[in-house]
């Protein structure tokens, strides 16, 4: 099996937006009818404007759904509350949760990379692989943060906001990284940090092409390798926001659903759990 890089895939999605297809879908049964799009959360200045079928997709809604409010993440005070939840207790290091190997695989990462290790020794494991590759990301030029750039664009043009689950629900997901071994999760971590070209880049290419069947082998690879965060992060929150999607679905006003890429595909994706609730889904072309 091919390592996965799995919290790259979680923490998001090149410059070209100009592929035959893209990540948004139009999902329709009966008179119920929405649209669903794949975002990777972190871009590059130069990857906007966003292709033509977002653009029009944005503008013909009535309404936009996101994961969460994307201004309430970006406060402060959120970062604040995760720093606090995912601290180890007194007493506690990330050097004591991982193999001397491991550790010494981070050392030699951290100095070649300015990462202040002695801040992330503080963390979970789980945690301090979502700092790792946030600012890889951020290394890599990815400085837009896409979902609250599209929420600031739709409060500017009048269309209601909504969301599917609350700030504390993404902590919570965050939790199911708990179950995962340490040393696999920075082994993983830092496989995808040092792959070339870029995963984040590799995925923005898969979903501007609508690539569901290459996006699925990511989501299956994240099964066999981290079933624990495979269920917390995309299968339990993908249960609870169908739900609310398929009631949007049915009501008068226009949506748009913006979620993460990760969660259209596979087995469990929400594209393939709407299919088989009887819905049509196909690629959306204005």
């Amino acid at each position: 099996m091919k390592r996965l890089k799995c919290l790259p895939l979680i923490c998001l999605l090149l410059s070209s937006w100009t592929l035959a297809d893209s990540g948004v879908w139009r999902v329709e049964k009966g008179t119920e009818r929405i649209l669903i799009a794949g975002t990777i959360h972190m871009l590059r200045p130069a990857d906007m404007p966003l292709p033509t079928e977002y653009r029009q997709a944005l503008e013909s809604a009535e309404r936009v759904a996101f994961e969460t409010d994307p201004r309430q993440v970006a406060r402060p005070e959120f970062a604040m509350e995760m720093n606090r939840r995912f601290a180890l207790p007194e007493g506690e290091s990330l050097r004591a949760r991982l193999s001397p190997q491991s550790w010494q695989r981070l050392e030699r990462y951290a100095q070649a990379n300015q990462v202040p290790l002695a801040h992330l020794e503080r963390f979970t494991p789980g945690y301090a692989s979502v700092m790792l590759s946030s600012l890889q990301m951020l290394r890599e030029g990815r400085t837009l943060f896409l979902d609250l750039a599209l929420a600031e664009q739709a409060r500017a043009a009048g269309k209601t906001i909504a969301t599917l689950e609350t700030p504390e629900d993404q902590l919570r997901a965050i939790d199911a990284f708990a179950g995962v071994e340490p040393d696999v999760l920075l082994a993983d971590t830092l496989d995808a940090i040092e792959e070339q070209p870029p995963l984040a880049d590799q995925m923005q290419n898969a979903l501007l092409a609508g690539d569901l069947e290459k996006l699925g082998e990511w989501a299956s690879e994240m099964q066999a390798l981290m079933p624990a965060a495979y269920d917390g992060m995309l299968v339990e929150r993908n249960r609870n926001w169908l739900p609310q999607i398929r009631r949007m679905a049915g009501e008068p006003q226009r949506t748009l659903v913006l979620v993460g890429a990760l969660h259209l595909a596979g087995e469990h994706g929400l594209l393939h759990e709407l299919e088989r609730a009887g819905y049509r889904i196909e690629h959306y072309r204005p």
